[in-house]
């Protein structure tokens, strides 16, 4: 099951409001309830993959209890160590088994199910026993509220990436602001739009493009293939972070916001403070500064950039193409801290930004390209046309007049003039009439958007 499931939004979330609405004020019947709709969201893409989640947090909240208990710093050590390796044994196991064995050139294997979101699972409980470990949180010693935790359904798929402290601490009551349920509606709705009408215009012309041969790519397709890819991700991914927050708020529960604008970065440093907020922030406190961050020697420091870039393109998927896009990102920041980071923040604004969207845009070729060998051909056509080009004006004459209007808003909102818009309309009571409008003609064109062409999975979703 996924957000944008009929069954979903028309079954599962009506019952689950209803039920919420049920428990009052009480947040230990309000906990128990997202517990059981938790469970049945993950149970609803598979039993053995369940199974799988439950003994990892199990494990997980057991290694918690022991590194309280541990007093010796060195056996705290050693049960931290642990801890991390039965998590990342599990995640390798799932996701990269096969990715081992083919590059070792070795027949494949059939592997278990996977649990819902297990990288973000993995992640999840690591922060944990981290966490746990620094003396940041106590260890969790209810095991429903732990489970809870890495299994809440807005959440579970795709993040965003929670601290278990900032979580725990409002599972101890329900919140009083009437105020969150409407925003959190409306930010369901809003991340549904972006899912099905913006990212899926965009989608559809970055899959022409990309699904062409090597031989046929000319600039104007890979121009236009890599422009839209670019917003097919950050609408979908934006999209469902939307939707994931906006439920949660429905619930009394806010998670951490995901996305500021990347796409107004004037640099690779500033994007990545702003794309996939959670992410780079997990990595940030839980592999680049615990290894010395920059607090040390040029080479260390440089070395400490390899590890969580390396880490960063694994994490992602099993493919070269993911390694090469996080090598890329670790040569371009590791340039940005050390060579020219100076002289880049002397440049003139827009200058600083075209090079920051260039930097982005090569990089997303090699997320989305299905090989290595792909992707550089997809590069190089940037510039050279193929061999056996077909008429690509005629393509992109088409793709605008099917698509144009979604793709031109695709380009406003990837600024800050929609929220800025937004956040104007609801100081007059005019305006906010306009935006309640706004909302069930959006929430009526996905509904029937999806009615009629289905709906495809979030990409992040693989990951």
């Amino acid at each position: 099951m996924q957000l944008t499931d009929f069954l979903f939004l028309f079954a599962f979330l009506p019952a689950a409001l209803i039920c919420a609405a049920l428990t009052g004020n009480r947040p230990h019947a309000r906990n128990a309830l997202l517990l059981a709709m938790s469970v049945l969201f993950c149970a609803a893409s598979g039993l053995p993959g369940l199974l799988a989640a439950a003994i990892e947090i199990l494990a997980a909240f057991f290694f918690g209890r022991a590194l309280e208990r541990a007093g010796e710093p060195k056996r705290r050590k050693c049960i931290l160590a642990l801890g991390i390796v039965f998590a990342a044994g599990l995640l390798c196991y799932f996701k990269y088994t096969n990715f081992i064995l083919q590059t070792l050139r070795l027949p494949k294997v059939s592997v278990l199910p996977a649990p819902v979101g297990v990288s973000f699972l993995t992640f999840l409980l690591i922060s944990y026993l981290a966490d746990v470990y620094r003396g940041r949180i106590p260890a969790e010693t209810r095991f429903s509220r732990f489970f809870l935790y890495a299994l809440y359904f807005p959440k579970a798929a795709q993040g965003p990436l929670c601290r278990y402290g900032d979580f725990s601490a409002q599972l101890d009551g329900c919140t009083q602001d009437a105020a969150l349920p409407d925003e959190g509606v409306s930010r369901l709705i809003l991340g549904l739009g972006k899912k099905v009408l913006l990212s899926g215009a965009a989608g559809a012309v970055a899959k022409d493009a990309f699904g062409l041969p090597a031989a046929s790519l000319t600039p104007v397709y890979a121009w236009a293939g890599a422009i839209c890819y670019a917003m097919q991700l950050y609408f979908d991914f934006s999209g469902y972070t939307d939707m994931a927050l906006g439920l949660s708020l429905c619930f009394g529960i806010r998670l951490p916001e995901n996305f500021n604008s990347p796409y107004l970065a004037v640099s690779v440093t500033d994007f990545w403070r702003r794309w996939h907020i959670s992410l780079s922030g997990w990595f940030r406190d839980y592999v680049y500064i615990p290894l010395g961050g920059s607090r040390c020697s040029r080479a260390r420091q440089v070395l400490n950039l390899f590890a969580v870039w390396s880490l960063t393109g694994i994490w992602h998927g099993a493919n070269w193409t993911f390694v090469c896009w996080g090598l890329w990102f670790f040569v371009l920041l590791s340039f940005e801290k050390l060579v020219w980071g100076k002289t880049l923040a002397r440049l003139p604004g827009i200058v600083r930004h075209a090079y920051a969207l260039l930097a982005v845009l090569l990089g997303w070729i090699f997320f989305r390209s299905s090989s290595l060998s792909y992707a550089f051909s997809f590069l190089r056509a940037l510039f050279v046309p193929g061999a056996s080009a077909p008429d690509a004006l005629s393509w992109l004459a088409f793709c605008i007049r099917q698509y144009g209007v979604q793709l031109g808003i695709c380009l406003l909102l990837s600024t800050n003039l929609g929220t800025k818009a937004w956040n104007a309309l609801a100081r007059t009571k005019p305006g906010r009439a306009v935006r309640l409008l706004f909302l069930l003609v959006v929430l009526s064109l996905s509904v029937l958007s999806m009615a009629g062409s289905g709906m495809q999975a979030f990409i992040y979703a693989q990951f």
